[in-house]
């Protein structure tokens, strides 16, 4: 699968619509217009069109099924029972209708709670995503765990989607740290975010 990285250079950033149309969609407290920012400034679209699956030659995980195990009958047990083998089946609680694991404290309350999605992985098999559940809007930074199932094994993948970064509206700075810049930027952004990260 082609990807495809179109790269504009933008000279006068400083006044340019394109950067204060990137400063106007931070959110309030992390906007940082008030900082001297570099006068070039090069943007990245980078897309890929379609999904794509990977692994590390030798180095992913592989779980043997038994023979009735088939794309029909793989259930949220199952892949409890694989991944979570700790906890399974006393410190565990599994809803098949909802395809949610929660994993409980000696006490019964709920430590974690994950959710496994079945759909059709880009070489037509059965892709399995298990991805915590959290709260708010820090669903969308979880990163989920891939496997395909594929001759009564369970293979762990990697799932790079398809994306173009031109519709993310994401944004990376790179400066020369001679300009103090570095430290500046850092510091501001600490700031911000600790308090929204630890309640502090």
């Amino acid at each position: 699968m082609p990807i495809t990285i179109d790269i504009d250079k933008i000279t006068g950033a400083n006044n340019s619509e394109y950067w204060q149309s990137v400063l106007n969609m931070s959110p309030e407290i992390l906007k940082l217009d008030t900082l001297t920012w570099p006068d070039t400034l090069y943007r990245l679209n980078i897309t890929q069109t379609a999904d794509v699956m990977c692994r590390v030659v030798d180095d992913y995980q592989t779980y043997e099924l038994s023979s009735f195990v088939t794309e029909e009958t793989f259930s949220t047990t199952m892949i409890a029972e694989i991944l979570f083998d700790f906890y399974f089946p006393d410190n565990i609680s599994i809803d098949e209708e909802n395809q949610t694991i929660a994993l409980l404290d000696d006490d019964g309350s709920i430590e974690q709670r994950f959710q496994m999605t079945k759909s059709n992985s880009p070489s037509d098999q059965l892709l399995i995503e298990v991805a915590e559940i959290v709260e708010g809007s820090a669903q969308q930074y979880v990163y989920p765990d891939y496997f395909v199932l594929d001759n009564q094994q369970l293979i762990e993948v990697e799932l790079n989607k398809a994306m173009q970064t031109s519709t993310a509206n994401n944004v990376s700075v790179t400066f020369d740290n001679n300009t103090g810049f570095t430290q500046t930027l850092y510091q501001h952004l600490y700031d911000q975010v600790k308090p929204l990260i630890f309640g502090q």
